[in-house]
């Protein structure tokens, strides 16, 4: 307190000395005029959150985070084509994967003859086997069964050259009679359409690139296709100002455009003037007012225009009527709410 009174009076004779017995200090306090709500950008579940209630926030700073979508290539190869964009709807194809394996077959054991040993008549879901084509067996091959149902299975080459459509044999050790396990039908394999769920937000593959089996190929959200998505699934705000309130926690979910926190923005902060009913003659809306927040060691002076004027009760028995100004002002970042301040009316 000593230090304010020796500062008002040196801020006191700063000024003309005709000026001293026309001028009244007033005290307020930085107070939210506004307060501005946080929606969030897209649906989702919260994944983690990076807030504090009373903080400062520059805009796009975040709050929180959104679990993603991601979408995993099933098969090594190469992307054959892509067929979306950023907010288009994931459900439909995406983009095609070429596979590695040239050629798929479609085999069946119904055909072998021979030894009558059951273990020709099986082959299991993985299984490497060995392909010779029948005509003239100079066409030669390997694959993995990808497929098995009852008597029928498909298999995918993993090396070797064939030709399309021609009949190969199938043998678990490389053309043994006793391994004999199947005939089979060449055709091409075709490219393999990758899909998602909601909307996509971003591809990490491009046509014409190899991929590997496990690899990020893109991600979605759960929002609709028809407004802008951050592709970081991020919760930003837009505007710089203190964080009133704000309810989002891990695993919670949320909607696209609901309400998440509320901001106080830095542009609609005002000054609260406690102003006494016998200066009421001299302080009315449309009045200029200075002022300096008396935190600083050099106290900066401000500029702001009164709003309006509302009636402050108190209870207390024998105390004076009081009212509250609000003053609008130009508030720069070093400002915050709650500060104290000394507000110069000129008295005539």
């Amino acid at each position: 307190m000593k230090y304010k009174s020796l500062l008002a009076l040196a801020l006191a004779l700063m000024l003309p000395a005709g000026a001293l017995a026309a001028t009244e200090e007033l005290s307020g306090t930085v107070t939210a005029g506004v307060e501005i709500s946080v929606p969030a950008p897209q649906s989702g579940t919260v994944s983690s959150t990076f807030y504090r209630v009373g903080q400062w926030l520059e805009p796009g700073d975040a709050l929180a985070s959104l679990e993603l979508s991601r979408v995993f290539s099933p098969v090594d190869g190469t992307v054959a084509t892509l067929d979306a964009e950023p907010g288009d709807d994931a459900s439909a194809t995406v983009m095609t994967i070429l596979p590695v394996s040239k050629y798929t077959l479609t085999c069946s054991t119904d055909d072998l003859y021979g030894t009558s040993a059951p273990s020709r008549f099986y082959v299991r879901l993985g299984e490497t086997l060995h392909i010779r084509c029948t005509k003239d067996r100079s066409h030669v091959a390997v694959g993995v069964v990808t497929g098995v149902d009852g008597s029928s299975y498909t298999v995918e080459t993993t090396g070797g050259e064939l030709y399309l459509e021609e009949e190969v044999n199938l043998y678990r050790e490389p053309y043994a009679f006793s391994q004999w396990v199947g005939i089979g039908t060449v055709a091409r394999t075709e490219a393999l359409p990758i899909t998602g769920s909601g909307t996509l937000l971003e591809a990490f593959v491009q046509p014409g690139d190899t991929v590997e089996r496990g690899q990020l190929l893109f991600t979605c959200a759960q929002s609709t296709a028809d407004s802008y998505l951050p592709k970081d699934g991020l919760i930003r705000v837009d505007s710089a100002g203190v964080l009133a309130s704000c309810n989002l926690s891990a695993g919670m979910p949320v909607q696209q455009n609901a309400s998440v926190a509320t901001l106080y923005p830095l542009d609609g902060f005002q000054l609260a003037v406690t102003v006494p009913e016998d200066m009421l003659p001299y302080i009315s809306p449309g009045d200029t007012l200075r002022f300096y927040l008396d935190w600083n060691e050099e106290p900066r002076w401000y500029e702001g225009v009164v709003s309006s004027m509302a009636y402050q009760a108190d209870q207390t028995p024998g105390s004076a009527t009081t009212f509250t100004a609000y003053v609008d002002f130009d508030a720069d970042p070093t400002v915050r709410l709650g500060m104290s301040a000394l507000v110069e009316v000129e008295v005539p």
